[in-house]
């Protein structure tokens, strides 16, 4: 559900309010490479976070980071 509605119903809701509908597109594409979950916090701790914990919420689609910054 959430594919369909990322691909196709998104884009074209964003296109009739902002006149953009490929920057709804581009984002739909950009979600599904960006790094989630324990591939994302390896990322952050490479640039000076501590993870406390991380949070997956409807199935994967949304996930919530907590960390705090090393000096």
């Amino acid at each position: 559900i959430f594919s369909l509605y990322s691909q196709w119903i998104l884009p074209a809701i964003g296109g009739i309010l902002t006149g953009n509908s490929s920057a709804y597109r581009y984002l739909c594409s950009s979600a599904k490479i960006f790094p989630c979950g324990k591939d994302f916090t390896e990322i952050i701790k490479n640039h000076g976070f501590n993870i406390e914990r991380y949070w997956s919420y409807l199935n994967g689609i949304v996930y919530a980071y907590l960390a705090k910054k090393l000096y």
